[in-house]
């Protein structure tokens, strides 16, 4: 026989009801018996139930054969014993009910004939007599012949006492109210429209191991029934435990034919070991270890499940070393073992081959315990996969690690982050929104930079010698001695009219020149600016609909820059044709003959003339007062009004944070656990260092900031008393406020409706890890250290076991545990044992670790093994090393309650 590797419980195909070669009645094969035996070997089902009404010969002999003629075979068959009970569910003639009696494969064929042997016929011919099976004889007899129950019940205990190597079956018969029939030809579970009797039915399921039924059937029997388009606990069916329902072909012949099914054309997918232990899985776990879809349940992509894992040990093998194999199921795999027996080291060992952040981050794990083997032989497989991979990802829970995320805000935010990252719709949000705040963040840089520019502007504004009222006052003085000094020379009192009127005239021309060349002054320092219009704040995340209106927005900023830069050529060109007409109209006041002759009278007097230098030197002081004054009220306004921008870019944080809170929902279906959204302020003092000492002015800044931080940066232009150290002032100051980041984005963690923060350390614990297992999206293998050491109660176990039951069929879970609960309770498909060589318990080669794997239903003693950990199957390693793993298999099969199984 070909040796499969073992991953422990696999899902493979079952068929339990397939009638052997000549079967008793309905024989429909018409082949000889290397057709039906090659036709079971092609076939892509696993297991076969070999099934004949009352009698085992033929299912011994047949298996008997394939044995023969596939020695290498890795097919499994049970004998399956089909009975007509002579209880009747109906006022039909077809109403009798057909039970099937399953035996353990590795049953002795003598302890079945002997039990079969024992039975007793009820019933069946006119004279009124029993008759033994063996006098069966004729399809007829087989046909008419019936069994009373409390016989086989009775038969059973004598035969088997409290062992049982056997598992009883009945036809489930459909849903509801009513029951289809149990049908003579051997389709004894399809609905043919009898009524079963009720309450009577109801009794024969309860003693029923499992039933042969269909998707219906399942409904039924796991308490559920349709309604609408939603299932709900039945309330008539009164049995005290769910039942499993598997589907089988009851193939009479070779190959489909109408509604008749062939070999191999019906089947259930099963998920256990291939034995009779295996196959009594179902019986505690009826949900979730039986399938009757068409593909494979549970199936997963292959590039996210890892197949096994090898690495070198040194041995004694002649060799030297030798490499050691650790395969994983898809699903669960439960890794137990005494301390210090190289269970962490494992997982350690394949986090740290794929580069897992928890050991990129500390190369030196020594120092946190956490072992591994050597990194240069330890390789990887993945499913599918002929040689290693390194460059796939796990999740990597390590022993402690949530008591730690539990206790660390910014460790914990990561985490949140990251499963936000795996919910597409709300991570556009959180993508969208620090896209807002780094575009706010440099409009308000690219502000303050313009501010500065203003500023520097000012501090290179010189202003003139004295002062503008000093200068007006001299000129009144010097104009007064003018006069006066006028009326003594041959300057008559019209003459000196008007050459005033001449000078008054040429000092507002002049005046007005100044003006003009200030304008074109200003147009050339605002000619290369462009105008920028604000979009107003969307309140949505249609990405089209906001590209339609930022779009449209630029479109109209090209236009207003269009239509800007025309109006100020257009002013530029006026202004110079008014600098032209004022230089026009001074020079013709210099020519006028009123302007000359008096200048010339001024100049005949030396006096008049001194007077006049000064008049001409004051008048240019106040015309430079006046361009001073003029320069510093343009920049200030313009300095004011970009002020006033700054601080309304800065309002767009407060606005972008208030939308994310309201929009941000993350909450899975059905889930308990919800992520939710909020800022907490950084403290002033995390950001700046350079405010001098701790005066009471500098204090009560810095209280103002933490305390009331958008009230104070409302008024932040505002000039206060501060001091500071070296390489700080109050401009650095503004510059920085407006430019660091004050808020921290928070995940904020509830659960079942309470606060993260408001629950014991090993709620915390558990909500940690149930964010991880439940709300992520994240398909890749999950690997946890002992969960178990970070929580705190028992409901907390049971909620983890439910946890780990829904999530193992979407991840692979490896899971390092010392608790039975987890293992048990999990219903773990993959037990790893792990053990460290010793004197005691030696391992092959003596190796120094060595790992054996298996399904719990793994069940044997070997008293003679050398080696401890072939010296017992899964299910003794779980109840040896795991403190309470007798109890937690006992709590597990007592969900199971049987008044049949109890009776005999």
């Amino acid at each position: 026989m070909r040796k499969a590797i073992n991953r422990g419980s696999e899902w493979r195909k079952w068929d339990l009801h397939l009638h052997t070669f000549n079967t008793n009645m309905n024989n429909q094969f018409g082949c000889d018996v290397n057709t039906y035996l090659q036709k079971i070997e092609k076939s892509d089902i696993s297991v076969f139930g070999i099934t004949d009404y009352f009698t085992v010969d033929n299912q011994f002999k047949i298996i008997k054969e394939f044995k023969n003629k596939y020695p290498n075979s890795n097919k499994v068959f049970f004998v399956n014993v089909e009975f007509r009970l002579n209880e009747n569910v109906s006022k039909e003639p077809a109403g009798h009910v057909n039970a099937h009696l399953i035996f353990d494969n590795n049953i002795k064929e003598s302890q079945v004939k002997d039990l079969i042997s024992s039975l007793r016929l009820t019933q069946t011919n006119p004279n009124g007599t029993f008759k033994k099976i063996s006098d069966l004889k004729s399809e007829r007899d087989y046909q008419s012949a019936t069994i009373n129950l409390k016989n086989i019940q009775d038969n059973l205990k004598s035969q088997f006492g409290s062992d049982k190597p056997y598992l009883i079956a009945l036809a489930a018969g459909g849903h509801g109210g009513i029951r289809p029939s149990i049908q003579d030809d051997g389709d004894d579970y399809r609905s043919k429209g009898a009524r079963r009797n009720g309450p009577l039915s109801d009794e024969l399921d309860k003693l029923a191991d499992f039933l042969f039924g269909d998707v219906q059937s399942t409904d039924y029997y796991l308490n559920r029934q349709k309604k609408g388009d939603t299932y709900q606990k039945s309330p008539r069916y009164n049995c005290a435990i769910d039942k499993p329902v598997i589907k089988a072909s009851d193939a009479h012949r070779l190959e489909k034919c109408g509604e008749t099914n062939g070999i191999g054309d019906e089947y259930s997918w099963i998920k256990s070991d291939i034995t009779f232990e295996g196959l009594r899985q179902i019986i505690f776990e009826p949900e979730s270890r039986v399938s009757l879809s068409l593909e494979k349940p549970e199936a997963k992509s292959s590039y996210l499940v890892i197949d096994h894992v090898e690495f070198k040990q040194k041995s004694n093998f002649p060799t030297g070393p030798e490499t050691t194999s650790v395969y994983f199921n898809s699903n669960l795999n439960t890794i137990i073992g005494g301390r210090s027996n190289g269970k962490s080291t494992l997982t350690n060992s394949i986090a740290k081959s794929l580069g897992n952040e928890v050991f990129t981050s500390n190369e030196d794990t020594s120092t946190h315990n956490m072992h591994t083997f050597n990194d240069a032989d330890f390789k990887v497989y993945w499913q599918g996969d002929s040689e290693p991979n390194n460059d796939r990802q796990v999740e990597f829970i390590p022993q402690d690690y949530m008591i730690t995320l539990a206790e660390d805000d910014l460790a914990r935010n990561k985490l949140i982050r990251s499963t936000v990252e795996t919910d597409e719709c709300n991570y556009e949000k959180i993508i969208n929104y620090e896209k807002n705040i780094q575009e706010n963040n440099s409009e308000i840089r690219q502000l303050i930079e313009e501010l500065e520019t203003l500023n520097q502007q000012l501090t290179n504004l010189k202003s003139p010698e004295g002062d503008k009222a000093g200068i007006k006052k001299q000129l009144e003085s010097i104009n007064e001695s003018i006069k006066e000094q006028s009326d003594k020379v041959a300057f008559s009192a019209e003459s000196q009219k008007k050459y005033q009127l001449a000078d008054d005239n040429l000092k507002k021309l002049t005046d007005k020149k100044r003006l003009t060349e200030l304008n074109l002054q200003d147009l050339a320092s605002i000619k290369n600016q462009k105008i920028k219009l604000q979009s107003p704040l969307s309140g949505t995340n249609d990405s089209d609909y906001n590209k339609q209106l930022t779009d449209f927005l630029c479109t109209l900023e090209q236009e207003a820059n269009q239509k800007w830069q025309e109006k100020l050529l257009s002013i530029e060109t006026e202004q110079n044709n008014h600098l032209d007409s004022f230089q026009e109209a001074v020079n013709k006041v210099l020519v006028s003959p009123d302007y000359v002759n008096g200048q010339k009278s001024l100049k005949n007097n030396q006096e008049l003339k001194n007077l006049s230098k000064n008049l001409k030197f004051e008048s240019e002081k106040l015309v430079e007062f006046k361009r001073f004054e003029s320069e510093k009220e343009n920049i200030n306004s313009r300095k004011i009004e970009k002020q006033k921008q700054i601080l309304n870019t800065y309002e767009n944080f407060k606005k972008y944070q208030d939308d994310l809170k309201q929009t941000f929902k993350a909450k899975p279906a059905g889930g308990k656990i919800e992520i939710a959204i909020d800022f907490s302020n950084i403290p002033f003092e995390d950001n700046i260092h350079y405010l001098r000492g701790r005066n009471a002015e500098n204090d009560r800044f810095i209280s103002e900031f933490n305390e009331r931080r958008d009230t104070l940066i409302k008024n932040i232009f505002q000039e206060r008393h501060l001091s500071f150290n070296t390489g700080g002032d109050a401009d650095t100051l503004v510059k920085d406020i407006l430019s660091k980041k004050w808020t921290n984005l928070n995940y904020i963690l509830k659960y079942d409706n309470d606060d993260f923060s408001q629950m014991s350390q090993g709620k915390k614990a558990f909500v940690i890890l149930t964010l991880i297992l439940e709300f992520s999206q994240d398909k890749k293998p999950v690997i946890i250290d002992q969960p178990e050491d970070s929580l705190d109660n028992r409901s907390i176990y049971q909620d983890l076991t439910r946890y780990l039951k829904s999530k193992k069929k979407e991840r692979q879970i490896i899971l390092v545990t010392h608790n039975p609960n987890v293992v048990v309770g999990s219903d773990a498909e993959n037990v790893i044992v792990a053990n460290q060589n010793s004197s005691k318990t030696p391992n092959k080669n003596n190796v120094q670790f060595s790992y054996i794997n298996g399904p719990l239903e793994n069940t044997f003693l070997n008293p003679n093994s050398e080696r401890l950990l072939e010296s017992k199957g899964i299910r003794e390693h779980v109840i040896e090393i795991l403190e309470g793993g007798k109890e937690a298999f006992k709590e597990r099969e007592n969900k199971y309650t049987s008044e049949f199984s109890s009776s005999i």
